[in-house]
């Protein structure tokens, strides 16, 4: 596990690897956007019987809990670290424990984090999952990055917003308290939604503008706040 600060209030939390990246952010990714936990005290067995009734897709044939392949990125606000710091989740796995100490020291300002492995090219032009995560944590930490990403999505046609939605909401199983900024991460890259689009008949192409715009407000804000 490396931890640095990438992004002003941005911590970027690399693994080798996409296994101990999921295992050491489940729970705290899970208490922010899941349907069923958002707000919630939790055990990690609470949240494998849950996800393996609710969540495995038609090709896991298997029925074994998947988690831990499926996400090669997270992001999370820092609020959402304080109830483990108060030992409401004890006992704590040996790499949450991990995580908390090394954000320790920035536990009482307000930042983001967020979590990658493999590629370490931190540079967001190069690496899309970078991309995507970074524009996480400027939603959260940049008020007027925000309203500027919101408005630039509300011109999204309400049925094929409708349509993305409900991927998120029944596919990738998020609380819609997070939807207006995964549909803003998303559509950074717009070829994220292809294969959700073509299902549809709905062109990818027709994001272009969009994506356009949203990139630029990114690379806007990432310059002016990178570390």
């Amino acid at each position: 596990m490396i931890v640095t600060e990438v992004v002003k209030d941005i911590y970027h939390v690399y693994f080798k690897s996409m296994r101990p990246l999921a295992q050491t952010f489940l729970r705290f990714q899970e208490s922010y956007e899941s349907q069923e936990f958002r707000g919630k005290i939790f055990s990690r067995k609470e949240f494998i019987d849950w996800y393996k009734k609710n969540c495995l897709d038609d090709e896991n044939t298997t029925g074994e809990f998947d988690y831990y392949d499926m996400w090669g990125g997270f992001n999370i606000p820092s609020r959402i670290l304080k109830p483990f710091y108060q030992g409401k989740f004890n006992p704590l796995s040996v790499k949450e424990t991990q995580l908390l100490d090394a954000l320790k020291s920035a536990k009482n300002k307000r930042f983001y984090v967020i979590g990658t492995y493999g590629n370490n090219n931190t540079d967001p032009f190069k690496n899309d999952l970078m991309m995507h995560e970074i524009a996480h944590g400027l939603y959260y930490t940049k008020k007027r990055y925000k309203e500027i990403a919101d408005e630039i999505t509300d011109s999204v046609p309400p049925q094929q917003k409708k349509i993305i939605f409900d991927f998120f909401i029944n596919v990738l199983k998020y609380h819609p308290n997070v939807l207006k900024d995964e549909l803003h991460a998303y559509l950074m890259n717009s070829t994220d939604l292809k294969e959700i689009m073509d299902k549809k008949g709905i062109k990818v192409n027709s994001f272009n503008e969009i994506s356009s715009n949203l990139k630029e407000l990114f690379k806007k804000y990432y310059e002016k706040y990178r570390v």
